[in-house]
């Protein structure tokens, strides 16, 4: 799946090592443009399964998100 700009939708990355690393990694191509993937609360949210923080879908707000 592709977000509208053309960009992979939740196309996390693992190689951190540790969630901490791995949640600075949703930012992308940091020397080029730059792009983050966690846009939506939903989508720090999916990441928090992903990266196995959580068994389930937490809520986010977009408070949080920031």
């Amino acid at each position: 799946m592709r977000t509208d700009s053309g960009r992979p939708a939740r196309a996390w990355v693992w190689d951190g090592g540790r969630p901490s690393l791995d949640l600075v990694n949703t930012y992308r191509d940091r020397k080029g443009c730059g792009w983050e993937l966690l846009r939506e609360p939903d989508d720090l949210g999916a990441w928090l399964v992903a990266a196995g923080l959580t068994s389930a879908p937490t809520a986010v707000t977009p408070a949080r998100l920031r």
